[in-house]
């Protein structure tokens, strides 16, 4: 089989889309299932090339697999490498160090789609800021090729040493783990702790590569179809995959089902091309410009991302769409250097040559001293960043609760001697909050707070992240478990949430037996507020204080304000919002607040606006001090200036007022 073009214009198609939707072009909402047409197009042509090799009984695995190392590692090794020179340009923060070295260290080793699975969460650094995210679809590659020429030469050995039915092993083995990796791929997309093993993980993607491989058989035997037949399948297979890349979007459950759409669509096209080179889809395809691109597509791939995320990172994640145009424009010469300086020269060299484990040693070699570096980044190069800023300039998320914790089971031997405390309901917020107000109370606040879940005990929020709806479900009958079984009787109660994220569609509210979200939005969060203080003084308790939202911000806290420090630039320009802004975003949720609070009896309600805007800017920052540490969670810094701000209403909740 020769070099076949459309498969190049292929690629084109595909790579145009990544870029696109990582540029954030109008209307390629969906395209990132470039990925998934890269999977068809990959196992259309592996596949292919190792059944060949143990048809004619030519295949070598020491072979196989020193050209993948010839073919991959070379330009993708030089842009984690490059990447690792350009960081201490644009990085400046520890924990960006950090992270970066570990994606260095997880991508040279093949593993970046479990090390990016991983990191997904509710706490998760945004995907702009990860320079190297896009090599988790070079993992799955690696890892598919290193697995399917030991089960292809298992399925061939196993075939011929078959008396009957050897010409069903191949099929019925595509089908049963086609099959089987399908339904893991619907199965487990989304819904796990805010964790899409389905979108990074190779035996939930396999499917999509084994279809390329049937493509390929049964386009070298279509050729006897009608050529209608064959014009209508291109077209269809195109059709789907434009489908896809303008239909689909961040909001589609992906991959799922909706992954079958564009990758079916490639298949065809495959399937059609080889039956008939000359059909009108082919011959679009195989265009000088749709060729040349799809030539140069790999390391387009490969250079795109890194150089979008430091212009992103290194201009405050501001979105321009001229600025990442040009960017991407400039990832697409650097792949044409990499493309006519490196690839071809290798691909030249190596072809028709048989090789020995050479290349493969060179290649192993290569990427462990990549890992190093990464292992160097992140372990050597980030501490003495970090000796360079105070606690105050860095702060960190508090992962432990503050007191006992009524989310569990049983809390009775915890809450020895703290039996008549108080409580701390709420979500993440109450969470990022907690250790200031528990050591203010004098040790006497437990935690009843788990993220995304409202502060309102009587209200199911329809959270984004099933399981961790699921936590807080659960949390909320443990709580409530011990409060009806007196293991605690608190005095006080402190709510606090991010109120507004449940005044909107994001975080949707209804009764805690209803199956979806209430149309009356308003109505369960003020008549929530109302029963939940009735609820707590059921309970015995005497005061409850509420905490109305605090303001939000555009960037990651600690990251804009060192960032504006380390480039000259004005904090307040970047890193600051207007009072304005932050007054209409909260103001539903401070007039339902006090709606429902309006009457109630030994309840206070404190704003803490005033703590970090003046008339006219909201800043996350106090002097050198950083008040948050992320764009909307308070640090221990910023919890101690709502405290000391509300000082008497505390300690008024807190039973420690003098009058």
């Amino acid at each position: 089989m020769g070099h076949l073009k459309f498969i190049d214009g292929l690629r084109a198609v595909s790579i145009l889309a990544v870029v696109a939707y990582h540029v954030h072009v109008p209307y390629f909402t969906g395209g990132f299932v470039g990925v998934d047409v890269f999977f068809v197009i990959s196992g259309a042509l592996i596949i292919n090339q190792i059944v060949t090799g143990l048809e004619t009984q030519r295949f070598s695995f020491v072979d196989f697999y020193a050209k993948r190392s010839l073919r991959i590692l070379p330009s993708y090794l030089l842009v984690i490498a490059a990447c690792c020179a350009v960081a201490p340009f644009i990085l400046v923060l520890p924990n960006e160090y950090i992270d970066f070295g570990h994606q260095v260290a997880a991508s040279a080793l093949m593993v970046a789609n479990h090390f990016f699975l991983n990191q997904q969460g509710y706490f998760n650094t945004a995907a702009e800021t990860k320079p190297l995210l896009n090599l988790w679809s070079l993992s799955v590659e690696e890892q598919f090729y290193l697995v399917t020429p030991f089960l292809l030469a298992a399925l061939w050995w196993l075939r011929g040493r078959l008396q009957g039915g050897r010409r069903l092993v191949v099929p019925v083995a595509a089908l049963v783990l086609g099959g089987a990796s399908f339904w893991l791929c619907v199965a487990y997309t989304g819904g796990q702790a805010g964790k899409n093993y389905s979108f990074f993980l190779t035996p939930m993607r396999g499917w999509e590569f084994l279809l390329g491989g049937v493509a390929m058989y049964l386009g070298r035997r279509a050729g006897r179809m009608h050529w209608a037949g064959l014009e209508l399948m291109a077209v269809v297979g195109l059709a789907a995959i434009g489908y896809s890349i303008f239909a689909l979007s961040v909001e589609t459950p992906f991959p799922s089902f909706y992954a079958a759409i564009p990758a079916i669509g490639a298949s065809l096209v495959i399937c059609s091309g080889l039956a008939r080179n000359n059909s009108l889809v082919a011959r679009l395809l195989s265009l000088n410009v749709m060729s040349g691109i799809g030539l140069v597509s790999y390391s387009w791939y490969l250079w795109h991302w890194p150089v979008l995320t430091f212009v992103r990172t290194y201009n405050f994640d501001t979105p321009d769409i001229f600025r990442d145009s040009v960017a991407a424009l400039v990832a697409l010469g650097l792949s044409v250097l990499t493309y006519l300086l490196l690839e071809r020269p290798i691909a030249n060299w190596r072809r028709g040559r048989v090789f020995s484990w050479r290349p493969i040693g060179f290649g192993l070699s290569g990427a462990l001293s990549v890992a190093l570096g990464g292992v160097v980044l992140s372990s050597a190069v980030a501490p003495g960043i970090a000796r360079q800023f105070s606690q105050d300039q860095m702060p960190e998320l508090h992962g432990t609760p503050v007191g006992c914790s009524l989310l569990l089971a049983d809390i009775s031997d915890c809450m020895k001697g703290r039996k008549d405390g108080g409580i701390l309901i709420g979500d993440s917020h109450a969470m990022s909050v907690g250790p200031v107000f528990g050591e203010a109370s004098g040790g006497t606040l437990n935690s009843w707070a788990t993220g995304g879940c409202i502060a309102l005990l009587n209200v199911k929020v329809f959270n984004p992240d099933p399981e961790m709806g699921g936590r807080c479900r659960v949390g909320r009958e443990n709580g409530l478990r011990s409060l009806r079984e007196k293991v605690i009787a608190p005095k006080y109660a402190i709510l606090f949430s991010s109120w507004n994220i449940y005044t909107e569609d994001n975080y949707r509210v209804g009764q805690w037996s209803d199956d979806e979200p209430s149309a009356d939005q308003k109505a369960i969060f003020v008549n929530g507020v109302k029963d939940t203080i009735r609820a707590l003084k059921s309970f015995g308790v005497e005061r409850i204080l509420v905490i109305a939202p605090v303001p939000e911000f555009r960037h990651m806290a600690p990251q804009c304000i060192i960032r504006s420090d380390h480039y000259g630039a004005d904090r307040d320009a970047r890193c600051s919002v207007t009072r304005a802004s932050v007054e209409a975003r909260r103001e539903k949720a401070v007039a339902w607040l006090r709606e429902g609070m309006t009457g109630a009896e030994g309840v206070r309600l404190i704003d803490p606006i005033n703590d970090f805007c003046d008339k006219d800017m909201c800043r996350p920052y106090f002097g050198d001090t950083v008040l948050y540490f992320d764009t909307n969670h308070v640090s221990d810094a910023g919890a101690r200036r709502i405290y000391q701000a509300h000082q008497p209403a505390f300690r008024w909740a807190f039973g420690l007022a003098t009058s």
